[in-house]
């Protein structure tokens, strides 16, 4: 299973007890190309961990990962492996009380190799001048049936 891409956790940590009640976790998802001309899908499941409401903004992007580990991130449907228009989300957004849970539905049509993000974008956190927006990304993989994901 693939770990999700957190936003830099040390900046939440550093905000004031008040500002940090979001915490929002995504299980990542692997889609797989089928042997079929079927679209596939799976489900990524959001909760809302913290003890304030979350509004969510769900979108897709691009990445490229270079050999030292590090990410590029890219507009979605401009990276050299994307899976374009081939890729869908739905809902697009998501409101989650404490501790409540929501599917997030990830349509893949077939073709050849692809990956992308969706992206789980919390609105603008605090008050005051420092507003902090949590975004974790959650990795899409479209692999060849039998190839391995890594």
């Amino acid at each position: 299973m693939l770990s999700a891409l957190l936003s830099p956790a040390s900046l939440l940590a550093q905000a004031p007890a008040a500002q940090r009640g979001l915490s929002v976790a995504a299980v990542p998802a692997i889609v797989t190309l089928g042997t079929g001309a079927n679209a596939q899908s799976a489900v990524v499941e959001l909760r809302n961990e913290g003890g304030v409401q979350a509004q969510l903004k769900l979108y897709l992007g691009d990445f490229e990962q270079a050999v030292d580990g590090s990410f590029r991130f890219i507009p979605f449907g401009q990276g050299s492996h994307s899976c374009g228009s081939r890729l869908t989300v739905f809902p697009d957004g998501a409101v989650l009380l404490p501790g409540e849970k929501q599917q997030v539905q990830v349509r893949l049509v077939p073709g050849g190799v692809c990956w992308g993000l969706l992206f789980v974008e919390s609105l603008p956190q605090g008050q005051g001048p420092v507003k902090l927006i949590q975004r974790i990304g959650v990795k899409l993989l479209n692999v060849p049936p039998g190839a391995a994901a890594a």
